[in-house]
């Protein structure tokens, strides 16, 4: 039988897998890299059958460069903001009285 929250002070109830943080993170940036080589692959393979679409190329590099940059700020700015927030005790509702 379970324990159901509120039973005693120390019974907690099962929320389901925690928040990795940066674990998750790091799949979210690999699939965002992942997903920018599949682009950039396609792009290069219709340019090589079609020469006249070589004006996406600049475009193509742009969101390349927003994209990093983006990527490169939430990586140097977003994860320590976070960091400075924690307060040593698991993420979820506060402890009932």
């Amino acid at each position: 039988m379970s324990a159901i929250k509120g039973d005693s002070p120390n019974a907690k109830a099962d929320d389901g897998p925690e928040h990795e943080g940066p674990a998750e993170d790091g799949l979210s940036l690999g699939l965002l890299g992942a997903l920018l080589v599949a682009v950039v692959a396609g792009i290069g393979m219709v340019a090589f059958i079609f020469p006249g679409i070589l004006a996406l190329v600049p475009l193509s590099v742009g969101l390349m460069v927003l994209l990093g940059m983006q990527v490169l700020i939430y990586r140097l700015f977003g994860l320590r903001i976070r960091g400075r927030q924690e307060t040593g005790r698991r993420p979820g509702p506060p402890d009932s009285v």
